[in-house]
């Protein structure tokens, strides 16, 4: 199951290349990552570096619930500022996608602890 995860986010990671929109992006994310149970299972099977890139990626083009999943299963990043997005915690920087649902922002949140 680790294997086969990580390859199809490798490739959906190699894929979005070809999308110039955020919109289409943020659909083959959400597809991906959307689903909170299914999406927090394959972002928990990823290797960090995949995990990572995966970030920067949902991040980048605004996937708010593919951001929450990935923050859901590895909740020690919520603690951690992301320097190349203002210094914002990940909750803040989820906060202010238009994507992202109250109760994805709540979840995140709750899992910073101070």
């Amino acid at each position: 199951e680790h294997g086969s995860s990580e390859d199809v986010v490798t490739l959906a990671l190699a894929g979005l290349e070809r999308f110039s929109e955020s919109d289409q992006q943020q659909e083959v994310l959400h597809n991906l990552l959307g689903s909170n149970e299914h999406g927090k299972n394959v972002a928990a099977s990823l290797e960090l570096t995949t995990w990572r890139d995966l970030y920067r990626r949902t991040a980048e083009c605004g996937a708010g619930p593919a951001l929450a999943n990935l923050l859901r299963a590895r909740p020690s990043f919520s603690e951690r500022r992301d320097n190349e997005r203002g210094g914002l915690f990940p909750f803040m920087l989820l906060a202010v996608m238009p994507s992202a649902g109250v109760g994805d922002v709540f979840d995140v949140l709750l899992m910073k602890p101070d």
